[in-house]
Parts: C-alpha cells; structure tokens; sequence
C-alpha cells in the first residue's frame, strides 16, 4: 500500500508548501458557511466560504458534516413522498440555524448584476457517490416544499436550483442515510455580452452524514405490523424521546463508563470482581434505557408470543441478556455457550419489557437480531427483516491488527469491497490499510493525520524528508519510505535516517530524510509504503 507525495526543489519551495498545507484538511460541523459562486473575468470559482473564520476552500477540500442532530423522519403527509416512505430516517442541514448542525447556504454576492441574463445562474446536479440519495429542497411558509435535487430517479436536468445573482439563500439539504457523499454540481448561466451559455466545470463537495449516536434516554427495539406492505414484520430502532425511527446500522449505542460494574458472588455471568459493562433494566439518566416494544403489532395478528432471535453477535467478549428478579435472574441471550435457537426473549403483542444489557468487555460490539412469529388463522411464520445493532462501551482499546481496527467499524458480514484492505469507502484515495496505518477514520474522508513532506536544514544543507504518523501497537504492518527521481517508480531507494520521533501514546510522528541533500534545481519523489511482512 503507497502514499505518494510531492517532489522537492529550493525554487519551488513556497508552492510545494502550500499545496501540502492542504493535506490536513478540516471539517465543517457547525455555524455558518457558504457554498460560494463567483465569476469573475470569465472564470467561474465555486468554493466554499467558511463565515465563522472568512476562510474560504476549494470544494473538495474541506468535509460538510451533517451531525446526528440532523437526523429526522419523513412525515406522513404525502407532500413529503418523494423523500421516502412515512417514518423512513434522512438526515439533513436545514434551512434554518441550528446550534449543533452547520448552517449551509448559498452565496452569489460575488457575481456582479448585468453580467448574466435576469442575474440568474443555474446550479446543477452532476453526479452523486455515495450510499443514498441527496435531495435540495425549501418550503413555502405553509409547508409546501419546493425540490430542486432528487437523485432517487436519476440525475437529470431537472435537477436544478435557479439561483439569483448578488444574492444569499439557504436551502436544505438531505441525504437519505448515513455515510460520505460526494456531490459534483456546476453552475452555468447566460452572458448578457455575447448570449453565450457559460458553464462552470463540476465542482465536487464532500458531506459526511453522520449516524446517530445515543448516550442515554429512552430506546427500544421496535417491531411493527406492515400491512399495506402485504404483511410484513418491521424491525427497527425508537428513540422514544424523540419519536424517531432507525434502521439497520443507522444508529451507535454509545455506553460510558458509568456502565462499567463489578460482578458480586454467585451470577451467572462470571467471577465475583469481574467488571461487566451493563446497560441496565432500570433507567440510568446518564445510560441508553434499552427495551423491547411489540406495541406496532396489534393484538390477534399472531399467535402467541412474537420471538426476538439473537443471530450474531461480534465483539471482544460475551454478551448476555436478562432481567433480574427476585431469587435469580431469567436469562434470554448468553453467548458463552455459542448462539443458538434457545438465544430468544419471547414478548405478546402490543407488549414492551426492559432488561440487562451485559458486556464481559469493553469496544466496539456488533449484534445482528430478528423477530418472527406464527401467522393467526394461516398458521404460516413471518420474519422480520435483520435489525444490526453497534455498541461502543468505553474505553475503548487500541487495536493491536488490522482485523480488530477494521471490526471497531464494520461487522464481518459487510463485504470486503467496503471493509478490505484495497477498499476506500469514503472515496479519497487512502484505501483502508493506510488508514490504518495513519490512524485515520476510514469512513471521514480528511481528518487530518496524513503524511508531510518536509525539508530539513542539516548544516545549510537541505534534505527531503517525510513525516508520518505511525501505529505503535501495529505489529502486524512495516512502515516504509522510500525515495527517487522521478516517476514512474526506476528504482526507489530506503529511507532510513530517522531525523525525530514524537510520542503521542498510541502514536507517534516519525520524521525520515533521504541519504542525500538536494541539489538547486533538483527534484526528490518520497512515498511511505506500508506492507504486510
């Protein structure tokens, strides 16, 4: 796996500084920014425009996030069909200031009046990558929204905002799941000069949706009846407090250390002064209060008990499930023993149950549940869908291999096209075993940390450098710089001059120069390989 970096001269020094300058790009998550058009002797930029420090970035520079804050669900109002079907999640940056989302609007103030037909541009939809579908919408003050981008039936010329010239608007902007995004738009207008159709190059921008995370309140597996659907059971995740309804994977169960607790003598679920992280049957305001709720199946559709199934759980110890009662506990899931048919709570209809949540140790859990039961009157068995669950108890461990980095963000049942070594699933060009390597989030696309190219001064004497994070407790990789040239790659010598070493904890930065100085005029290729021995 090779990271390549930029070749060195004494004249172009200033320029390769600034180009590196943009590896550690930020994140935008909230207060006030600007999708930016101007035009100006004939050139179109679209940019970003940060207002909270009046900096502005080139569009792919800089990551838009939508936090958890932006999650919502589509309201059963059939105005709002074209954006899912009633209680489906997207999540969104509104129209609107929000204290925990980024306030996202678009500024034309830079576009004089005259120069285009009716001071208008058109901002188009280009192409879309990512895991769902975006949309670009406003509503009128009676709630009547206007769409300009929807990407659910392709992306066509229809999908266009008509945007006033010297001008600033805010919009919404939504995305129909969790995941990174990257949106290419173009801007395009009619020149009052010559009549001539001017048109921007695309200008791609990156939005990360991120899934919501719940720290505490009320939350409960949720299964409901979908008869219009043709009769179907639904299994999802209800944040009671509010209303809100997950799907699969759209949501982090984040337990503190507040759930950390000592075992006392005679449990079933270890040694007496054992630590077991619980999220409790009873309410704990500082903890997510996990239940089960059947209250959206009515009563008389089944017969008997509905069946939650326990089908997988992945994670760095056992989990069990249980409620306490007076003179023992009732265990439902215990995962000592392997996961079978007998890992199942049973509830009736209508019904709703609390219980312990334990964790032998701390990390990144995945479980994978369904629900199912018999059909009234046909005697047939329904199914749910599979409802995916993560739990993230702290503290979370370093991971010691790339197998347990990658389990802290995928189950081993997604594909190896998003969770491999060679996969990038966010797109920006670091496959999945350099973030690794780099201690990068794989699913962020910039969050800083990637490799510097420096020059160092030995005696007046400048050499290339590079400076890199490297994984301390990665033992199963090799860090490798290497140096030339020119490319492509003739042949590549070892850097192995190691200039400083910064200890960080789990990390450190590494800081290598090349064997020779650089002559005036000369170029230097450095590139950090990582490989598995």
């Amino acid at each position: 796996m090779n990271f390549r970096f930029l070749p060195f001269s004494r004249a172009a020094l200033a320029a390769s500084a600034a180009s590196l300058s943009l590896h550690s790009q930020p994140a935008l998550s909230t207060g006030h920014a600007d999708l930016g058009l101007a035009f100006e002797d004939g050139v179109w930029d679209l940019h970003v425009h940060d207002e909270e420090t009046d900096t502005e970035f080139e569009p792919e520079r800089v990551v838009l996030e939508v936090g958890s804050a932006g999650h919502a669900t589509v309201p059963d109002d059939p105005r709002y069909a074209w954006l899912g079907a009633p209680g489906d999640s997207y999540w969104a940056l509104p129209a609107t200031a929000h204290p925990d989302l980024l306030f996202l609007g678009l500024g034309t103030e830079e576009i004089e009046p005259g120069i285009f037909a009716n001071n208008r541009v058109d901002l188009t939809l280009e192409h879309l990558v990512g895991p769902g579908q975006v949309f670009l919408f406003r509503t009128d003050a009676f709630g009547n929204p206007e769409v300009f981008f929807n990407s659910v039936d392709g992306i066509d010329e229809a999908d266009l905002y008509p945007a006033a010239t010297g001008a600033h608007a805010h919009l919404v902007w939504a995305f129909s799941t969790a995941g990174t995004y990257r949106v290419a738009v173009r801007a395009a207008g009619v020149l009052v000069a010559n009549g001539s159709r001017s048109r921007s190059a695309p200008a791609e921008y990156v939005f990360q949706v991120r899934p919501a995370a719940l720290e505490r309140g009320h939350v409960d597996i949720h299964l409901a009846w979908n008869a219009e659907a043709g009769g179907t059971l639904d299994l999802a995740v209800r944040d009671s407090a509010r209303g809100q309804r997950f799907a699969t994977n759209e949501v982090l169960l984040v337990a503190g250390e507040a759930a950390q607790l000592t075992l006392p003598d005679g449990t079933p679920f270890g040694a007496g002064g054992d630590p077991l992280w619980v999220l409790p049957q009873s309410e704990d305001p500082g903890l997510p209060y996990l239940g089960f709720s059947t209250d959206g199946v009515p009563v008389g559709v089944f017969n008997g008990s509905l069946r939650y199934q326990l089908e997988v759980v992945e994670g760095p110890g056992d989990f069990f499930l249980w409620q306490a009662e007076v003179g023992g506990f009732a265990v439902q899931m215990n995962t000592t023993d392997g996961i079978d048919a007998s890992d199942v709570l049973e509830l009736t209809a209508g019904g709703h149950s609390h219980h312990n949540w334990g964790f032998t140790q701390p990390g990144v859990y995945h479980v994978l549940l369904r629900a199912e039961g018999v059909l009234a009157g046909s005697g047939t068995e329904a199914g749910s869908n599979l409802l995916g669950l993560t739990f993230e108890l702290a503290p979370l461990p370093d991971p010691l291999n790339f197998a347990q980095w990658q389990h802290r963000f995928w189950p081993t049942w997604v594909p190896d096209s998003i969770k491999g070594r060679t996969a990038d699933p966010d797109g920006n060009g670091l496959v999945n075993a350099m973030a690794y390597a780099l201690n990068l989030h794989p699913l962020v696309p910039v969050s800083g940390g990637r490799p510097e190219a420096v020059l160092i001064d030995v005696g007046g004497a400048l050499y290339p450098g590079l400076a890199f994070t490297r994984v301390k407790a990665a033992g199963d990789i090799v860090y490798e710089v290497v140096a030339d040239d020119g490319l492509p790659w003739n042949a590549p010598t070892p850097v192995d001059t190691v200039v400083s070493v910064a200890d960080h904890g789990a990390t450190e930065t590494v800081t290598m120069r090349d064997a020779a100085s650089l002559p005036v005029g000369g170029a230097r290729f450095l590139q950090l390989r990582v490989r598995w021995p």
